[in-house]
């Protein structure tokens, strides 16, 4: 098998080579979570159309995954995409309004969404490492989730309350809106209380209320350096000469060129969003992923 130089991968980037969303979005996520970038160029971008020189950078299939790409890899990179999507757009809805977040459940629901596909992630990356016959996350602990994974249990619980019950009392003062608190303890919490009834909301002291802003800050902050210490588990793991010489010959790698960036480089034309394609001869957008077969592939 021919020896494929997989370092050349990170001449990518996703300010010039993302789709729409990544360009947008990156600035606001790139402080906060750049292993995103890394595991993107490292396994996301052979499994697209990039690597192949029969493709031009301007055509939309540029971005998309190759036909031949195995179920497994699919789904890691639908997880990766959309824990990027949901903590994107969560991140610019803070920055919109970043002293008084009079709507929290705007950006819960955002974050709980991450945790939704984080898991996905953790569970296609461990179903890629049985091909390689080496766990990469801890089975028993994903299958737990989200115990373990903080800050993912507080967030799930304010999703629960804001999307199963009545709209949650909340404090209000100049520059500041304030809910419950939450504890792990249910009987000692906070939240509980302040969901059945406003009455009793309005009676928690202010030591039980935190202010949205604060709380949802200090959430995302969390969750950025989760995912950054478990993506760099994940890279970590398909930087081993034994994934990689598994990923090569799964994905077909060794029968393409020298992998690397176009030269030339069609820096002002953005990419649609991935997942998504327009129909011919309609104006209809369906979010799949299309997978239409070219001479070229094997």
């Amino acid at each position: 098998m021919k020896v494929v130089d997989l370092t050349s991968l990170d001449q990518f980037e996703l300010g010039r080579h993302g789709d729409r969303r990544e360009r947008d979005l990156w600035p606001l996520v790139s402080k906060r979570f750049p292993s995103y970038e890394v595991f993107w160029r490292r396994i996301i971008v052979p499994l697209t159309y990039r690597i192949d020189p029969q493709v031009a950078q301007e055509d939309d299939q540029w971005i998309r995954l190759r036909p031949a790409i195995p179920s497994q890899y699919e789904q890691l990179s639908m997880a990766q995409y959309s824990v990027f999507y949901h903590l994107g757009r969560a991140l610019k809805r803070l920055s919109e309004d970043a002293t008084v977040f009079e709507n929290p459940e705007d950006v819960f629901f955002l974050l709980d969404s991450i945790g939704d596909n984080f898991r996905r992630f953790m569970e296609a990356m461990n179903t890629i490492g049985k091909d390689w016959a080496k766990p990469i996350f801890d089975a028993g602990a994903v299958q737990q989730f989200p115990r373990g994974f903080e800050p993912f249990p507080e967030i799930s619980a304010y999703r629960d309350v804001l999307l199963h019950n009545p709209v949650l009392g909340r404090g209000i003062e100049v520059g500041r809106i304030y809910i419950p608190r939450w504890s792990a303890n249910k009987s000692e919490s906070p939240l509980e209380v302040g969901k059945t009834s406003w009455r009793e909301a309005e009676k928690l002291s202010r030591d039980n209320l935190i202010s949205t802003s604060v709380l949802l800050e200090r959430l995302a902050t969390a969750v950025c350096a989760l995912l950054e210490t478990c993506w760099g588990v994940a890279i970590k793991a398909i930087g081993e000469p034994s994934f990689q010489a598994k990923m090569v010959k799964v994905l077909g790698l060794d029968e393409y060129p020298p992998l690397k960036v176009p030269e030339a480089l069609l820096l002002d034309y953005v990419k649609p969003a991935s997942g998504s394609f327009s129909s011919l001869g309609s104006n209809t957008t369906y979010i799949v992923q299309p997978a239409f077969k070219r001479p070229s592939d094997k």
